[in-house]
């Protein structure tokens, strides 16, 4: 769950991730925790997500709305940003099989 005083800057996100697969552009944010390390969560508003059956879209975004918005999907360690981002992406993409079942 975003707790804003958990992070170093809760208006802005450290980085904002985008990974695309089966034609759908999946998007994700990074928010810096003060006790070290990064939580990822899935945007919904910034996904595309058109070649998806409405069915799994609106499974996405009820998911989204209880959640206030935000889904956690992992939190990651610190290390360097090439690294970060990049296991970043495979996250989201692992998070999008696991939840949509592809």
């Amino acid at each position: 769950m975003f707790q804003e005083v958990d992070y170093t800057n809760c208006e802005e996100p450290y980085a904002c991730i985008e990974a695309s697969r089966n034609g759908c552009t999946w998007a994700g944010c990074l928010y810096q925790r003060k006790d070290g390390g990064f939580d990822f969560f899935y945007d919904h508003a910034n996904s595309d997500f058109k070649p998806l059956d409405t069915g799994k879209i609106t499974s996405l975004r009820h998911m989204s709305e209880a959640d206030n918005g935000v889904v956690f999907i992992k939190r990651l360690e610190e290390q360097p940003q090439k690294k970060l981002l990049q296991d970043a992406r495979l996250h989201l993409l692992d998070w999008v099989a696991d939840t949509l079942g592809d």
